[in-house]
């Protein structure tokens, strides 16, 4: 082997270290630092002063001869707490002989403006994941055994035979289960689990059915224009000059 010695990560490998049985203390120690050494050339501390942000570019100072490269994704961490505060991006630019490092952020975590950074080459975004399934359809019918009275404002508490997840405000059309003909349209304007009032504010038939269809509908479209004003026509018009 050519090239002795040897130095990685700051320790010194000779080609007389490897004689005889002496490689199997060497070698482990040998590519433990290889590691390292290879790990360092991708990671350098900061001190510049940055604000973390998730987008926008970004120039820091890092370390001489390093091997970052453009396009490379680039992790910005904080030394004294990196799993909270950090910021993740894309190499721009980076000057081996300066150590100044142009990079264009895109995520981030944590706030403020520190002075003590971790550089690193970050791992790149890995493939979308697979669809998740389709959710189950939330029911938009129910009904309820109560005796409400057909008239318009806010009924009676009356209670449902299966919860619709819905909030107060949403519109629903009660229709007499023995008359399909009787119904009242309103919002709701109250709701505990499957207890609830309706503000009816659109009415058809009268009485007080017992048992109800509860359905989940759109609100109500808004007025349409008024038509125009009536006049008479022109047989009107003769007939009434005759009859004077």
């Amino acid at each position: 082997m050519t090239g002795w010695p040897l130095v990685f990560n700051g320790n010194t490998y000779t080609e007389a270290m490897f004689a005889g049985n002496g490689y199997a203390d060497s070698l482990p120690k040998l590519l433990r630092d290889v590691a390292s050494h290879t790990a360092q050339l991708y990671q350098s501390p900061s001190t510049t002063s940055i604000l973390v942000a998730g987008s926008g570019d970004v120039t820091l100072t890092v370390a001489l001869n390093k091997t970052f490269a453009k396009g490379q994704p680039i992790r910005i961490a904080r030394t004294s707490d990196p799993t909270a505060i950090w910021m993740t991006g894309s190499c721009v630019d980076y000057t081996t002989s300066t150590g100044v490092l142009a990079v264009r952020r895109s995520a981030s975590a944590g706030s403020g403006t520190h002075a003590d950074w971790t550089v690193s080459v970050d791992g790149g975004a890995g493939p979308q994941g697979p669809t998740g399934p389709i959710g189950t359809t939330p029911p938009i019918a129910t009904s309820t055994a109560a005796t409400l009275t057909i008239q318009l404002g806010t009924t009676p508490s009356f209670t449902l035979a299966d919860d619709l997840p819905l909030l107060p405000g949403a519109f629903l059309l009660l229709t007499a289960t023995s008359d399909p003909t009787k119904w009242m349209f309103g919002q709701i304007a109250g709701k505990t689990g499957t207890s609830m009032t309706l503000d009816a504010q659109g009415i058809n038939g009268s009485g007080s059915p017992s048992g109800w269809t509860v359905q989940l509908i759109g609100p109500r479209g808004i007025p349409g224009p008024t038509g125009p004003a009536g006049g008479l026509s022109l047989a009107q018009v003769q007939a009434a000059i005759v009859a004077f």
